[in-house]
């Protein structure tokens, strides 16, 4: 297998993962503003995103049947391809639920899950075009590890929001729109761990 096509693989999951990121700085700006044309605005970007991934998975996909042989196991490039896709449709989710808060001051905890979420798609995309240097481990594990801390992060400032909802006297309608904001950011990070869970098998298998 020719190096340029072992690279390209690397390159569309960094890619996949970098539209992830896009995303979820989208979102980030959606939380702290809080506008709803804003909002709107960048759901239509979000929504652009999903549909670029999507068409990056099926074309990876493609790319990886017509392969004889591929730079590590064809089904995990496959599924950490799936993983950003999984990430972005929940960034998606995390968007629909903010419009139905739209004019609301921001709230602290989704402002630090949102920036939370940035930091694992960058550390993912990082991790992704690292694959191509597997003999190198210490920049993979330190990636993984990073990603880890940042994934219990979220995961404690979606337990703390959707805590702090039942605190604060918001109206019925409110808080299950903050509750399924919390639900879909719950799930990219889920999404996060499952696609660095399967890195992770890729340097055992090749550790």
């Amino acid at each position: 297998m020719a190096a340029g096509r072992s690279r390209s693989y690397f390159e569309r999951l960094a890619e996949l993962a970098a539209l992830c990121t896009e995303a979820a700085e989208l979102l980030k700006e959606g939380v702290v503003h809080c506008h709803p044309a804003l909002l709107s605005g960048n759901q239509a970007l979000v929504e652009k995103r999903v549909d670029a991934a999507e068409r990056q998975r099926y074309e990876l996909n493609r790319l990886l049947l017509h392969e004889f042989i591929t730079p590590i196991d064809r089904e995990d490039i496959s599924l950490i391809a799936a993983r950003s896709c999984e990430i972005l449709r929940a960034i998606n989710g995390s968007m629909c639920w903010l419009l139905h808060t739209a004019s609301r001051a921001p709230r602290p905890e989704a402002l630090r899950t949102a920036g939370s979420l940035c930091r694992c798609c960058t550390e993912l995309a990082e991790l992704c075009r690292n694959l191509q240097r597997l003999k190198k481990m210490d920049p993979l594990v330190t990636g993984v590890t990073e990603v880890n801390r940042l994934l219990h992060e979220g995961d404690k400032a979606c337990s703390k929001g959707v805590q702090a909802l039942f605190e604060t006297g918001l109206s019925p309608v409110l808080v299950q729109a903050w509750v399924g904001f919390y639900g879909q950011m719950t799930e990219g990070f889920a999404a996060c761990g499952r696609a660095v869970e399967q890195i992770w098998i890729v340097l055992l298998k090749n550790g």
